[in-house]
């Protein structure tokens, strides 16, 4: 398994999220199962500079669009214009297959969201 960077973006083109890099963030297109967005396609991106110690530790921040909003949200502005990034812990990371863990942690998160 391949690490850093290209470890995650060979990871999510295999789940087919279809990752790109620009802005300094790997961005992928995801799909949530529950919340506002549930059933959208939304781009969702984390920053190539959390990435060195992936697959062994997950990136921290989310980086989404500012029309996805959170009731509770610790956030900052994004490298990408229009963009915030939130914090959001990983619990239990190692538990599963760091793709998808990844991806739960997403669906998580996403599931939280009010718009």
């Amino acid at each position: 398994m391949q690490s850093g960077e290209r470890g995650f973006t060979d990871a999510m083109a295999q789940l087919g999220l279809a990752p790109r890099v620009e802005f300094g963030l790997v961005i992928c297109c995801f799909t949530p199962v529950e919340g506002a967005r549930a059933g959208a396609s939304i781009e969702v991106g984390v920053s190539v500079d959390e990435l060195g110690p992936w697959p062994q530790a997950p990136p921290h921040w989310i980086h989404l669009s500012t029309d996805i909003r959170f009731g509770r949200t610790n956030s900052q502005p994004s490298s990408k214009p229009g963009w915030l990034m939130h914090s959001r812990n990983v619990a239990g990371w190692g538990d599963a297959e760091p793709a998808a863990g990844w991806t739960s942690h997403l669906q998580a998160v996403l599931s939280e969201a009010i718009s």
